[in-house]
């Protein structure tokens, strides 16, 4: 019972993160490479936390990491292709 009421703070801090990100992006948005760097810090805090996340519930796995890793992947290439 004490596991489940216990809260990761980590799992909650992503959300708060992207949406600061969202709206440095509008501030920056004349800038492109600032919103690029903006992007690239939230993609990997977005696989880091998804890593410490799974590692913590013991379900991490390969295929779990490559998930991750060519979802932020992707989410590079069709960003990367809205900021430029």
């Amino acid at each position: 019972m004490r596991i489940i009421k216990r809260i990761h703070l980590l799992n909650h801090l992503f959300v708060p993160i992207s949406v600061g990100a969202i709206i440095l992006s509008f501030l920056y948005k004349s800038q492109p490479i600032v919103q690029f760097g903006i992007l690239m810090v939230v993609l990997l805090l977005y696989v880091s936390f998804a890593l410490i996340h799974h590692s913590r519930n013991k379900d991490l796995t390969i295929v779990i990491m490559l998930e991750y890793i060519l979802i932020a992947t992707l989410a590079i290439v069709i960003l990367t292709g809205v900021i430029f």
